[in-house]
């Protein structure tokens, strides 16, 4: 009897666990679209076309989005990197607000600032949400690491749709996110005819990797800390598919600081020094930066870098990482000449 008692006990729970799965399957499932394929898909997001527009399945929250009519007229970014996806594909009279706009170098977004048609909505460190509302945006496009407001501008009538191309870890799987504001803006076949050329010349530039490649170090100096970028970062990506192996290994995407003991070690096995640097640089100009290192220490290497107050290594470079591969690569191979990206230090 005991031993029957316990049976039907375990195949309650059993067809109890089973129907919780159906139903946790089914909420997952069930959303307008479910059925259909994407239209773009990144992560957990997936876009739909429909009849009405698109459904969108959102991975940071349990709404799915089914009434949003395409194309979208007036949408409002959270970062400024977004811009440029937009201006890639021909659609910035789309975009009616984007925070921390002084510090775009552009000149047609600043243009298009001046002349009222892009409102800058910052306020402290995030999104001036009343300035956001004010706009009467159809879309936002969110920052899932801050969604405090997310539920209030859908009250207000926004949808909010989540952008997060900052966490992908190679240049091209960044620049797929062109496919998804392709979407919005109704520039589908623009979108992926320019993602396709770029891929295939990233793809073409591509050097294949072989025992004797050059070792490179890429990094900044500021206020007296040396810092490189992350063994998992883009540029780290790139120095790799350009034929050089990057010194600082881990998962890490973002900078990671060097203590004097550190960097020195690390100048005794490299071959090129790359720099992030406001103006232009020299050898001399490098030098100057750290009087704790000798020239000696740089006596047989190449230092190259990247001027930002004159390329747009934040902003534009996102959509363009062939022409930035290619300069990488023209560099490593002792082949540079033009200005592009990056420069040598002389």
């Amino acid at each position: 009897m005991y031993r029957t008692t316990v049976l039907l006990s375990i195949l309650v729970l059993l067809l109890a666990n089973s129907c919780f799965l159906d139903n946790s399957m089914d909420q997952q499932q069930n959303y307008p679209g479910a059925d259909k394929p994407a239209a773009f898909e990144r992560a957990g997001l997936r876009i739909v076309k429909t009849e009405a527009g698109v459904a969108i399945k959102d991975p940071f929250r349990e709404s799915h989005l089914s009434d949003l009519a395409l194309p979208v007229s007036r949408i409002v970014l959270s970062s400024t990197t977004q811009l440029y996806y937009f201006q890639a594909l021909g659609a910035l009279d789309q975009v009616v607000g984007c925070p921390w706009l002084d510090f775009v170098q552009d000149t047609v977004v600043q243009q298009r600032r001046k002349m009222g048609m892009l409102n800058d909505v910052t306020k402290g460190a995030g999104l001036d949400l009343e300035r956001v509302i004010s706009l009467h945006p159809d879309v936002l496009l969110y920052d899932p690491r801050s969604m405090d407001n997310v539920e209030r501008l859908e009250d207000a009538g926004v949808h909010c749709i989540p952008f997060f191309e900052y966490q992908e870890t190679h240049p091209l799987a960044r620049l797929s996110w062109l496919e998804l504001i392709g979407v919005l803006t109704a520039r589908e076949r623009e979108a992926m005819l320019l993602s396709d050329s770029i891929k295939t010349e990233y793809k073409r530039v591509r050097v294949a990797r072989d025992d004797l490649r050059p070792k490179v170090l890429f990094g900044s100096f500021y206020q007296g800390v040396w810092s490189a970028s992350g063994g998992a970062s883009l540029i780290a990506r790139m120095i790799e598919d350009a034929g050089g192996e990057y010194v600082i290994h881990g998962n890490e995407s973002a900078a990671v600081d060097l203590d004097l003991e550190e960097l020195i070690s690390i100048l005794t096995e490299v071959d090129f020094i790359g720099m992030i640097q406001q103006g232009e640089l020299s050898r001399e100009d490098w030098l100057a930066l750290d009087p704790r290192i000798e020239e000696s220490m740089i006596q047989d290497k190449v230092i190259f870098y990247t001027n930002t107050l004159e390329s747009d290594y934040f902003g534009k470079g996102i959509v363009e990482p062939h022409l930035m591969l290619a300069d990488i690569a023209a560099i490593l191979n002792g082949q540079h000449k033009e200005q592009g990206y990056f420069q040598l230090a002389e």
